[in-house]
């Protein structure tokens, strides 16, 4: 199923001098970002979703990413011992 962001039966004609207008929804965690690094080599992908890390008193200090996949890089390979 593709999803649009807006639904074609939801045009309303706002006047003939200013056209039509549409409702659009939007919706947080849709949206994927890749991080590379300088070789271009994807090593984590983000959502836009914004994750509230809140102190000790309760209120709101950061927000962390919401990670979705991540990888490390080991440029001679993993060593396992």
């Amino acid at each position: 199923m593709t999803r649009t962001p807006y639904d074609a039966d939801a045009s309303i004609d706002v006047d003939n001098a200013y056209g039509t207008a549409r409702l659009s929804t939007f919706t947080r965690g849709e949206k994927i970002l890749e991080l590379s690094n300088h070789l271009g080599n994807v090593l984590v992908t983000i959502s836009d979703k914004r994750l509230p890390v809140l102190n000790s008193s309760g209120n709101l200090s950061y927000y962390d990413a919401d990670v979705v996949t991540a990888n490390d890089y080991y440029p001679f390979g993993i060593i396992k011992f």
